[in-house]
């Protein structure tokens, strides 16, 4: 983005990795500005500006014209008016974060699993790998270390938040997210303590949202012992862990797109699948402006396969050609074991190429 300038209508600020779509116009006078997130706040979409440097900005949306400084604290535009994000009265975070592990300690190289414990409070909500409609999903961002590599983030089947046509994914009350750790201690780097240092930031949200972030530290003894090893940690793994989608092959699915829809056909590979009561399926989409997440989904038996029709997203610029999300219901996808939520990919064909 130029330093100065005006920037109108629907602005994907991709350098930011946060999708802007709403009509807006950002005249900027000064050092630097930088579009930190599209939020929604009810029926209304949000825009936050953080400022660097000394500056200041006209922030127009219809017929509303505002003037913000750095004086100010940041600021969200609405179509209707500009509401503050941040309130002087609130201290301290809204999520705290314990960093836990699963085992006692290092016994020889290999993978080892740490657990985020996100304890929210009480109406608040932070977000999924895709936040829907709206919102950031949890970061963690690891510092380098000698022998420790950080895998990705496994994510929990998330909630669906439904807000006066807003729909969002994630979770409330506690959540735990659960990385790998590739250990490549060997004897050699017994010799002393060791640090490892991850900084995590979230939004969280109930009626504002707001940014927060915390460092959490894991720590090992020169032994090879964890100091974030509790005695609880291990109950508190396999609760995280039972909340995991069921990656299975035993379910296959594929998709077809024609008139602004996704028809997706799951079918059963194994004769221990179970159908479970269609009113109770949901796809949570892995994959932000794919699925128009607020529209009805409609799910039907046809036989053996679950057939599903979904709504393209309006922000869909090309049909993708692969999908991946979590397909969840009340009741279990199998015969013998309880499985309610499953990691589904399928790819996707366009009808129209057929013809």
């Amino acid at each position: 983005m130029p330093e100065n300038g005006s920037w109108p209508g629907a602005i994907h600020a991709t350098n930011t990795r946060y999708i802007l779509v709403n009509p807006y116009t950002v005249s900027l006078r000064g050092n630097s500005i930088k579009i930190k997130h599209m939020i929604h706040i009810k029926n209304h979409s949000i825009i936050t500006l953080i400022f660097f440097g000394i500056l200041s900005a006209d922030v127009s949306v219809g017929s509303d014209t505002r003037h913000i400084s750095e004086n100010h604290h940041p600021e969200a535009v609405t179509g209707e008016s500009i509401l503050p994000v941040f309130r002087d009265s609130d201290s301290g975070n809204r999520v705290s974060v314990n960093l836990l592990t699963k085992r006692a300690k290092i016994t020889e190289p290999g993978t080892y699993w740490v657990g985020f414990q996100m304890k929210i409070r009480d109406g608040w909500h932070v977000y999924w790998r895709n936040p829907g409609d709206s919102g950031l999903p949890t970061e963690i961002e690891w510092e380098d270390h000698d022998y420790i590599t950080a895998g990705p983030i496994h994510w929990p089947r998330p909630e669906r938040f439904d807000e006066e046509g807003v729909t969002t994914y994630g979770y409330s009350n506690e959540v735990i997210l659960l990385v790998p750790l590739n250990i490549a201690r060997e004897e050699s780097d017994m010799s002393a303590s060791s640090t490892l240092s991850a900084n995590v930031n979230w939004l969280v949200c109930k009626e504002i949202c707001l940014p927060e972030s915390t460092t959490a530290t894991l720590e090992t003894g020169a032994d090879g012992t964890f100091q974030n090893y509790s005695a609880g940690s291990l109950s508190l793994f396999e609760k995280a862990e039972a909340l995991l989608p069921e990656k299975t092959t035993a379910w296959r699915a594929e998709a077809a797109y024609e008139s602004d829809q996704f028809e997706i056909t799951v079918t059963p590979e194994s004769g221990e699948t179970a159908q479970p009561d269609v009113e109770n399926i949901y796809f949570f989409s892995g994959t932000r402006s794919t699925i128009d997440h607020t529209a009805p989904q409609r799910a039907r038996w046809v036989g053996d396969d679950l057939v599903m029709t979904l709504q393209a997203s309006r922000y869909l610029n090309a049909i993708p050609g692969e999908i991946s999300g979590v397909l969840i219901s009340e009741e279990s996808w199998f015969k013998d074991k309880e499985v309610t939520a499953m990691d589904i990919s399928f790819s996707v064909s366009s009808r129209y190429d057929s013809e």
